[in-house]
């Protein structure tokens, strides 16, 4: 009798049914108990496809977020560099045609030994690199590099006993000239003009694309939470979102890292086909890390949310 006041008493206080008599009226109508049905599977349906939406917005805010940490920032580009041995396989490539140059001119072999120093070809390289993201870079310094290398000719042929004629250091100028244009073909990024112009677009349009999905990602989310009077039974929706666009990053790169599709790029140059398949590889690992996160995330989610349904099962 003091239950049946209680309720009584909420239901005059709230303006709404209490659970009994709710119950009560559902069972009494089975009509009213199967639109209760209807309005739950129905529910149910604008969740999952919110959900959906939800995951696939997540993969896209992902893939924005990983293309503004990678291509376009020129610190990604500069720890490719030291990743791939980007440096030391240029150092060779250049060594050996200086090495065939001077066999073919009378100059030792080990004349050009240390005559490109890894500090300053990693600054050329870098300096190059750089043009991707400013235009106004310096770039590599490819006429000090050919002043240096003349001089230590005209030096190195004096201190063999040669008499510096015209003869003599015209070609000892053609020669100059010859390792300047290898050592600038070598440091040169291909395409520079090219490549600086598309990623200066991406950049412009990174900026919609953040509002854009930003904002769908809000109206996701208050759709979700609008369908649903108790906001908290929104919260397995979105750990299916998470885990399911988790998954989705993570098979893909597995896939792309697995297949070998990166190796098969023809490059021919190969210190630069070091660096483009390091730089590629490591953006997929990179989306591998994020994939973990939603994963971890999604299930923290929903073991928080679990733990709260028992919690209120065993205070009722």
């Amino acid at each position: 009798m003091t239950e049946y006041n209680n309720n009584q008493m909420e239901q005059f206080i709230t303006g709404e049914p209490d659970s009994v008599s709710r119950l009560a009226s559902h069972q009494d109508n089975p009509s009213l108990h199967g639109n209760y049905n209807q309005r739950h599977r129905a529910k149910a349906v604008v969740s999952t496809l919110l959900a959906f939406v939800l995951s696939t917005v997540l993969v896209l805010l992902t893939v924005l977020v990983i293309v503004q940490a990678t291509l376009l920032n020129d610190q990604y580009m500069k720890t490719q560099v030291d990743k791939s041995n980007y440096v030391t396989l240029v150092k060779d490539e250049i060594d050996n045609s200086f090495i065939s140059y001077g066999q073919s001119s009378g100059f030792e072999e080990s004349f050009f030994s240390g005559k490109v120093t890894d500090l300053d070809l990693r600054q050329d390289l870098v300096s190059e690199l750089n043009k991707l993201y400013n235009p106004n870079s310096s770039g590599a310094n490819v006429d000090k590099f050919r002043t240096d290398i003349y001089v230590s000719m005209i030096d190195y042929a004096k201190a063999q006993g040669d008499e510096i004629t015209p003869e003599v250091d015209e070609a000892v100028s053609y020669l100059a000239d010859l390792c300047k244009e290898t050592y600038r073909l070598e440091v040169t990024t291909p395409f520079t003009t090219q490549l600086y112009t598309a990623l200066h677009k991406l950049q412009g349009l990174m900026i919609f694309g953040f509002i854009g999905i930003g904002l769908l990602f809000l109206v996701v989310i208050a759709f979700l939470l609008g369908v649903h009077k108790k906001k908290y039974r929104a919260v397995p929706y979105v750990s299916y979102s998470f885990l399911s666009a988790g998954l989705v990053l993570l098979v893909a790169s597995l896939v792309v890292l697995f297949s070998n599709i990166i190796g098969r790029l023809g490059i021919l140059n190969k210190p630069l086909y070091e660096l483009v398949t390091t730089y590629i590889e490591n953006i997929f690992v990179m989306t591998i890390w994020a994939a973990g996160f939603f994963i971890i995330f999604a299930i923290l989610i929903a073991i928080i949310y679990l733990n709260t349904l028992r919690h209120r099962r065993r205070t009722r």
